[in-house]
């Protein structure tokens, strides 16, 4: 007979202590061998073993470079999980939190969507309740993404932002990103863009009531008088005629100015030179001022077509300034193209312009604005003998 084998469960148990104690040993010789720079090795039949610590390592390295591209981004970050709930947020999320602690606003790890949504200080209800659907949608897998422009006022500002909504996996739902832009800068400057074309409007409403309607009222007056005297039979004074002769002809020169400040001569081709030009002729005419144009280097016709009509338009608005609220006798527009760069110049000898009273202004802001659209620089400043320099830098193409 066979002798009869008794299973013992105490030696399975220490078989795999044993096995366990192999492993470990095992796992710190491979990563010493290694210099613990690799995560998985292989025999020479292709068997491979997994190093856990080095594959840890390797993990929590790249999530501590995916947190620093996060943390790098002005954009508000947040990453939720399938449930809503949220996992993490980035630094810029966070400092909105902490200025508005004062107002009772939390933001945790871990709050469900709807408590995130109700986060967002200075946002309506209705507007909470938007970005609450949004969310829900892109985690259900129902929307490819979401987007909202809302208000966010704090108690101290005004201020919008653009809340979007992505799914952290195209294949199926896996949790989201949220991520919120201030765009509070760019309402502002639509505001101001949409104030200077309601400024301009009144504008040329003013040199039509002043200019153009005061001409007609003068024109139609003598011409009243000579029909007036034609028909008593008194014979008409030559004077009167040629008087209104030159009052017609004023008209005519005043209302292509006012047309050419609205469509200049050059824009189209892009010829700044011509453009700037015509703006020194119809100035001169309008306002009674001397202006000039200086151009040097060979390629002043050759800046690139979209940058021409803002260099003009913020050349315009430092002109109309100057002759506005300046008292100058003369202004000298200077262009400068070398190396690539323009230096747009509008030099007056007048009082000065002041930035910050009333109409002029918005024009400054505007200028500012569009030296900004083409990549450039603005600057204004008084200068030692009087006068005021205003001065835009830009590439040239």
């Amino acid at each position: 007979m066979n002798p009869r084998t008794t299973w013992c469960p105490w030696d399975e148990n220490e078989e795999i202590a044993a096995l366990i104690t192999t492993l470990q040993v095992t796992e710190q010789r491979l990563e010493a061998l290694t210099g613990g720079e690799i995560d998985t090795v292989a025999d020479r039949a292709g068997r491979s073993f997994l190093l856990r610590r080095a594959q840890e390592q390797l993990r929590l390295n790249e999530a501590v470079k995916q947190a620093a591209i996060l943390n790098a981004l002005p954009a508000q970050i947040a990453l939720l999980d399938i449930q809503g709930r949220i996992v993490s947020v980035n630094d810029a999320w966070q400092r909105p939190a902490t200025a508005d602690a004062d107002a009772g606003v939390a933001l945790e790890i871990g709050n469900h969507r709807l408590g995130f949504a109700d986060s967002l200080p200075g946002t309506s209800l209705s507007d909470s309740r938007r970005v609450e659907l949004g969310i829900q949608s892109v985690l259900n897998g129902n929307a490819k993404s979401f987007s909202i422009e809302h208000p966010c006022h704090s108690p101290s500002e005004q201020r919008w932002f653009l809340t979007i909504v992505s799914p952290l996996a195209a294949d199926h739902p896996n949790g989201a990103v949220v991520m919120r832009i201030n765009v509070s800068e760019r309402r502002r400057l639509e505001q101001e863009v949409i104030w200077a074309a309601s400024r301009e409007q009144q504008r040329f409403a003013l040199d039509l009531h002043d200019v153009l309607a005061q001409e007609l009222v003068g024109l139609s007056l003598l011409a009243a008088s000579a029909a007036k005297e034609g028909q008593a039979g008194v014979a008409v004074d030559v004077s009167d005629l040629q008087q209104i002769a030159a009052i017609a002809a004023k008209t005519c020169q005043d209302a292509r100015a006012m047309a050419h400040g609205l469509a200049p001569v050059g824009m189209a081709s892009g010829n700044l030179e011509k453009a700037l030009r015509r703006l020194a002729s119809a100035t001169e005419e309008m306002r009674d001022i001397g202006v000039s144009v200086n151009t040097h280097g060979h390629d002043v016709n050759d800046i690139e077509i979209g940058k021409v009509e803002h260099l003009y338009r913020i050349a315009q608005e430092a002109v109309w300034n100057a002759a506005r609220h300046a008292q100058c006798s003369r202004t000298i527009i200077s262009v400068n193209v070398r190396r690539g760069r323009v230096c747009l110049t509008i030099r007056d000898n007048g009082r000065g312009m002041t930035p910050g009273n009333g109409a002029s202004g918005i024009g400054l802001e505007l200028m500012h604005y569009r030296a900004h659209l083409i990549g450039g620089d603005l600057a204004i400043d008084s200068q030692r003998n009087g006068g005021t320099r205003v001065r835009c830098i830009c590439p040239a193409s």
